[in-house]
């Protein structure tokens, strides 16, 4: 989800450079409700990859999917993952084939698909690769401008249900255990936000997840439970956020997209490489420990841990709440300006 959200901003830029292109863009069946954020998208292919994995292949869904992506020729067919499943996919679409050299992609033997490549370098986020990618093969100016992720807010899905006028959105969910931060972290920067006249707002999808939105919940009536929403939805919710407190995923990205002040933590996971892109992002790295980044899906430390967390337990709440008042502070004084 991150990594799509990241190529907004190279959208953006393309499509001002160029007036009037148009992108299909093909995308796993799980996130199609992403591309439906930027007024660039013309259509949206879906491959519903992660379902084949779990329940077996349906040779007539493979046969449909094919043919729906090969129905047009394209004037350029780019391949902005650069991993081996892209550019085998890259390969079935009509068209010339844009990618990264083997130097630059994520999975070596992906570069032997495309007939037109670009150099970018890997040491640097990848939302700035994206966009030196788009201006590479399209031939315009990089611009040295903020990242400008394209949504338009007024478009945003209408919400049945009321915000808090004055809200923190706090993401404490994360598909990799290792990038949770300590549940009394959270507890900690929870009461302070909350003595400082903030109301929060907390969103869940697992039984496991909304278990832990409760705990941390306890008897507070300003802190909410955030009903189970799809992605253009929760974008309309943290749209609206004061501003935003999460771990390494794709809604600390959506949050960025949106212009949302937001602090975002980083353990196992690099800032530089992944960190959220934009307006006001604050980005906190776990330190101490020799193994970080590891950039690993399952913890390999040995050493002691309280909260067997041990790269995130490092990034103390006191850290959190430091960033997050000197953040508004900053916003405050430059809207009196």
């Amino acid at each position: 989800m991150g990594d799509l959200i990241q190529m907004f901003p190279a959208l953006t830029d393309a499509s001002q450079a160029l007036p009037g292109i148009q992108f299909d863009w093909l995308v796993e069946d799980s996130f199609k409700e992403i591309p439906v954020l930027h007024p660039g998208i013309n259509k949206i292919i879906t491959l519903p990859y992660r379902r084949w994995k779990k329940e077996g292949v349906s040779w007539q869904e493979i046969k449909k999917f094919l043919s729906q992506l090969r129905n047009q020729r394209y004037d350029m067919v780019i391949d902005a993952q650069s991993n081996l499943k892209s550019a085998l996919l890259t390969l079935f679409a009509k068209g010339k084939k844009y990618g990264l050299d083997k130097k630059s992609v994520r999975e070596y033997g992906a570069h032997l698909v495309y007939q037109k490549k670009a150099t970018i370098s890997r040491t640097q986020n990848h939302g700035d690769r994206m966009r030196q990618l788009m201006a590479a093969f399209l031939n315009y100016p990089m611009p040295q401008t903020i990242a400008n992720y394209g949504i338009v807010k007024e478009n945003l899905p209408a919400l049945d249900f009321e915000l808090p006028q004055r809200f923190i959105f706090i993401n404490h969910l994360c598909s990799s255990k290792m990038r949770l931060w300590p549940e009394p972290y959270w507890a900690h920067v929870i009461d302070d936000l909350l003595k400082s006249g903030y109301e929060i707002v907390m969103p869940w999808w697992t039984d496991e997840e909304k278990e832990r939105l409760y705990r941390l919940k306890k008897d507070h009536t300003k802190v909410h439970a955030m009903p189970p929403l799809n992605l253009p939805r929760k974008a309309s919710v943290l749209a609206r956020a004061t501003a935003a407190i999460g771990l390494d995923t794709g809604l600390s990205h959506m949050a960025a997209s949106l212009d949302t002040p937001n602090i975002c933590l980083y353990g196992a996971t690099s800032a530089e490489f992944t960190g959220t892109v934009g307006k006001n992002q604050i980005h906190l790295n776990a330190k101490g420990l020799s193994c970080i980044p590891c950039l690993r899906m399952s913890c390999h430390y040995q050493g002691e841990s309280q909260y067997n967390l041990p790269c995130m337990e490092t990034i103390k709440p006191e850290q959190v709440l430091q960033a997050f008042y000197k953040l508004m502070h900053n916003i405050n004084s430059s809207e009196i300006a």
